[in-house]
């Protein structure tokens, strides 16, 4: 039957968007694989560490020795920052835009990636993602220039500069004092009554000797010096240019003008000049931040609090929450209990509680300690109870995707976590109601669920309560593969191959229609332009899952 269905090589989402590659903690490495940008990367550091060395070796600097000490530290110290720079420009994120995170209907997305597109941000078909405030791809930093990673591209290019201009001057100064200084050819000895003096002549010949292998020294170091001071030149000008470019394009003249003047006009603070962002990037870390937040979230209950500073809150530490340290902090700074009580309560508005569910997930997600504080605050109790709510007509669907988001964390590689989470009823939910809800952002979080879980949890006891509802799963799911969202369909074949290696039987007389879903399934992704590689996709996910299930026909097989 699948016997003309080609094998699947790669799954469609591999072939299109690659890893994660996000610079934090406890996550993978944000590095592009790019061929032109790692050569251009190779030259930058060649450069860079060749034009450093001859600097070193050959570089004269004013005021004669009084001040070698500290230009040469200064030229150092502006080599260390550029590679410093470099490497944060290159290792972060530049903003690239989640893919985790649903889109609803109609809101502006990506067609390659697939990722919410806000307004401002770009495709980048080297990085394969949407990168956010994207400015431009640079080869020569092996990545993208966004919003958070331009900071370090700007440093970069100040620092490479003023490297440029004192090696400029350093070198210039060198080949000025060797053209001057240059040591003349030792004269031949004049011979006397046609009679030459053999030592006289001896000593002549080991000066010539010196002098020819100081020419050969001297040349070599010329030409290097040469060659530097030209390419410091160039790329001087370049950084220079750029640097500019940049700092201009990214500033507001009219801004800076009015605040100048309202400077002058009055004795003012920095606070009032620059604003408060402005002074705690100067003088607040992250420590701060998380304290500062969690004092607002703990008044949530204050009715005088209004929900801008609340959500303001909730947004600024869930930034931070992404960084395992900072999450390990957040119970034994008192913020746990409250965002729980936050999101699990009704003082708030949906739109607030979502949030609170959101920080929650970050802290949670993937991170064993913060798991099990989470979980000896009966925060999975209350949550699968929660669950129940999100029948479709009580509670929107936003705040069930958070909640799901929530749960999905909590329960990330916690294999005794997710065994009580069954016995709360969770993986039924997700089964019976989370694939029928009417929200796609709800469907595809219950799906992803529902593939994490048995994937790292095989034995589960749901797994024994599915043949009794075979048909309502079945059609369920192949309705899913029907849909139009092509995510959805992935996700739902995901879901069927997980059935097809651990109950094949409950699916063994499902198989033509699987494959016939797939089959729509990629006739309405080509009908959307969508790439084909991703439609393709869908039927050789349908082809494992059956070819799964070949291997099973005829033989004597638990449901």
């Amino acid at each position: 039957m699948a016997s003309s269905i080609p094998a699947r090589p790669v799954k469609a989402m591999e072939m299109q968007m690659p890893v994660e590659r996000r610079h934090e903690p406890g996550k993978p490495l944000w590095c592009n694989c790019d061929s032109c940008g790692i050569v251009c990367l190779c030259i930058a550091y060649g450069l860079l560490t060749g034009s450093n060395v001859v600097v070193l070796r050959l570089g004269r600097w004013p005021f004669g020795d009084a001040y070698h000490t500290a230009f040469t530290l200064g030229y150092e110290a502006l080599f260390v920052l550029s590679i410093w720079s470099h490497l944060a420009c290159m290792l972060t994120d530049p903003g690239a835009c989640p893919r985790d995170v649903e889109y609803a209907e109609g809101e502006r997305h990506c067609t390659k990636c697939r990722a919410p597109k806000p307004a401002r941000a770009h495709h980048c078909s080297t990085c394969q993602r949407c990168i956010m405030k994207m400015d431009h791809h640079c080869p020569w930093v092996n990545n993208c220039v966004g919003a958070r990673n331009q900071k370090h591209f700007l440093q970069f290019l100040f620092y490479t500069a003023m490297q440029c201009v004192l090696a400029g001057f350093a070198l210039g100064a060198h080949f000025a004092d060797s053209a001057v200084s240059l040591p003349r050819r030792p004269r031949r000895p004049q011979a006397f009554l046609g009679k030459e003096d053999t030592a006289e002549m001896v000593a002549w010949r080991e000066e010539l000797k010196k002098y020819s292998e100081h020419q050969v020294r001297n040349e070599a170091d010329l030409l290097c010096c040469v060659m530097v001071f030209f390419v410091a030149i160039i790329f001087g000008l370049f950084t220079c240019i750029m640097f500019c470019d940049q700092a201009i394009e990214n500033s507001d003249p009219e801004t800076l003008k009015s605040l100048m003047e309202k400077y002058k006009e009055n004795n003012l603070t920095i606070k009032d000049v620059y604003g408060q962002d402005v002074v705690d990037a100067l003088f607040k870390n992250e420590g701060d931040v998380i304290s500062d937040q969690i004092a607002v979230i703990q008044d949530f209950r204050n009715a005088s609090l209004a929900d801008s500073t609340l959500n303001a809150a909730l947004e600024e530490l869930e930034e931070v929450l992404h960084q395992v340290d900072h999450a390990g902090n957040l119970n034994r700074m008192g913020g746990m209990q409250p965002l729980l009580d936050l999101a699990l309560g009704t003082e708030r508005s949906e739109a607030t509680r979502s949030l609170a569910l959101l920080a929650l997930g970050a802290a949670v997600n993937n991170n064993a300690p913060v798991q099990k504080e989470l979980y000896d605050l009966q925060g999975l109790e209350r949550l699968a109870a929660e669950l129940q709510k999100c029948d479709g007509s009580s509670v929107g669907g936003p705040y069930c995707a958070k909640l799901l988001f929530c749960l999905s964390g909590l329960l990330q590689n916690a294999a005794v976590l997710q065994a009580q989470a069954d016995q709360l009823g969770v993986t039924d939910w997700m089964m019976d109601v989370g694939v029928k809800h009417p929200a796609p952002a709800v469907v595809k979080k219950a799906l992803g669920y529902l593939d994490t879980v048995l994937a790292q949890s095989p034995q589960l006891p749901f797994l024994d309560r599915l043949p009794g509802k075979r048909d309502v799963v079945t059609a369920s799911l192949l309705g899913l593969v029907k849909d139009p969202d092509v995510d959805l369909s992935e996700k739902a074949l995901e879901v069927l191959g997980r059935f097809a290696e651990l109950r094949p039987k409950l699916l063994l007389g499902s198989r033509e229609e699987i494959i016939a879903a797939a089959r729509q399934a990629q006739h309405s992704c080509e009908l959307q332009g969508i790439d084909k590689d991703v439609c393709s996709g869908l039927l050789h996910s349908a082809a494992e899952v059956d070819r799964k299930l070949a291997g099973w026909s005829g033989s004597d097989v638990e449901l």
